[in-house]
């Protein structure tokens, strides 16, 4: 009985880091065109990825950074929006299995664009 109990035990103990290290997570900050993290604007990050198009979409903290944990291995395309900043797209982000992947967003100010009717 207590050498099933520890050879479970020892079984469990060597698979559980094994399934732990199945996904990956993306994290960084979104920062404006000085490379001040956006702390007052809310961002949203969408992160899809190419082969299976599920996506997640995570907003920043108070600090500008964000979170996307979970994540299966792949390559994922990642797109960023804020208010008063251009949209950033970038394609091509590979995540491995247990990978920890830091990826920051310089944001743009977005262009104003007036309209004149007459």
């Amino acid at each position: 009985m207590l050498s099933s109990l520890f050879r479970t035990c020892a079984i469990l103990a060597f698979c559980a880091p094994l399934v732990a290290q199945t996904t990956g997570s993306i994290s960084g900050l979104v920062l404006d065109a000085s490379s001040t993290p956006l702390t007052a604007e809310q961002a949203r990050v969408t992160v899809q990825n190419a082969s299976t198009e599920a996506e997640r979409t995570v907003e920043t903290d108070a600090f500008g950074g964000y979170s996307a944990p979970g994540l299966a291995p792949g390559i994922y395309e990642m797109r960023v929006s804020a208010p008063g900043f251009a949209p950033y797209v970038r394609q091509g982000v590979t995540l491995s299995a247990g990978q920890a992947l830091r990826v920051d967003f310089p944001l743009q100010i977005e262009e104003i664009r007036d309209t004149v009717t007459v």
